[in-house]
């Protein structure tokens, strides 16, 4: 990371969005499918009186179409937002990086001390192809971000939470 990407982070608390996070948006065209199919059965059964096992399961399928819809789109922005957190402790970079080490099964760490930022990367595990870590210290404030570090997985369901409540606990 460079120096203007820190200040932009910093100012705006979110990473600025590249090509592959606009690709990632992409996924949305699942839900969306779901909410058009529900939304063709529910015409279906108002058009041709089928029975009303037609009716639920178009509405099921509209239901599940938005809350997916509303959970990927959420988990988009996560990816890119920054979350603010006191540095109560005042831990520096070299201890925060040493207790972040203890805590968290990292297969890359980049510290920069002159920038005070680091970005890891944490292993591959079962559910997750692994998360980089981008934490920022400013002042009295930290700011932290957990986010896919492939591509190829656009969202993850809890792992980033985890990574940051583990990062809460250090500081």
């Amino acid at each position: 990371m460079d120096n203007e990407t820190i200040k932009y982070i910093i100012q705006n608390k979110k990473y600025k969005m590249t090509f592959d996070d606009y690709l990632n948006y992409w996924f949305l065209f699942f839900p969306i499918a779901i909410i058009v199919i529900g939304y063709s059965m529910f015409d279906n059964y108002f058009n041709f009186h089928n029975g009303l096992t037609i009716l639920f399961l178009s509405l099921l399928f509209i239901a599940l179409g938005l809350f997916s819809f509303f959970f990927i789109l959420m988990r988009l922005i996560a990816n890119n937002a920054f979350i603010t957190i006191p540095n109560d402790k005042m831990l520096d970079v070299d201890k925060f990086v040493d207790n972040l080490k203890c805590k968290i099964n990292l297969s890359s760490i980049n510290v920069n001390k002159e920038l005070k930022a680091i970005n890891a990367v944490t292993k591959v595990t079962a559910f997750s192809w692994g998360e980089e870590l981008t934490i920022i210290f400013d002042d009295a404030f930290v700011l932290i971000n957990s986010r896919p570090n492939s591509s190829n997985q656009p969202i993850t369901i809890f792992k980033d939470k985890k990574n940051i409540s583990l990062i809460k606990q250090i500081l």
